[in-house]
């Protein structure tokens, strides 16, 4: 007699290598998502250095931008309009953004703050177009005057 289907025995052992599968790669899926999202933000990041100087460079007396929105507007803006969301509760993939300038123009930060377990670290760039990050350490913080603490970004 010819047996048809599977014991309960195979699909036990199916269900459990499945399960050995997924317990070793859903770990390693993760910290790749957590590394996308930074390697995101470090690019926004130096996007948004790049813009602000572009700006700087166009302005008489050169000075960098009193806030995001004046980077957003124009025929020809420095910065897409998304970045306006980055500023508000919303924050831009899944980090608030805070732009901070002084007075006169001449510095500026721009910090960047995980709101969510999709990042773990603090950001910040400044007028010297350096990225610094928290990387387990000290946070950055963003200060009129740059950035303050933090580890240089590679």
């Amino acid at each position: 007699m010819e047996k048809l289907g599977f014991t309960l025995l195979e699909i036990v052992i199916v269900i459990f290598v499945l399960g050995l599968l997924a317990v070793l790669a859903i770990p390693g899926l993760l910290r790749a998502r957590v590394n996308t999202v930074h390697s995101m933000i470090q690019s926004d990041l130096r996007i948004f250095s790049a813009a602000n100087e572009t700006y700087r460079s166009q302005q008489s007396p050169p000075r960098y931008s009193p806030d995001v929105n004046t980077m957003t507007q124009g025929n020809a803006p420095y910065i897409d309009v998304t970045w306006n969301a980055a500023i508000t509760a919303a924050g831009r993939r899944s980090y608030q953004f805070t732009y901070t300038v002084d007075a006169a123009g001449v510095t500026y930060s721009m910090i960047a703050v995980p709101l969510n377990t999709n990042g773990v670290n603090t950001y910040c760039v400044d007028q010297t177009s350096l990225i610094v990050g928290g990387n387990g350490g000290t946070a950055p913080a963003g200060t009129v005057n740059g950035c303050a603490g933090g580890t240089p970004i590679g």
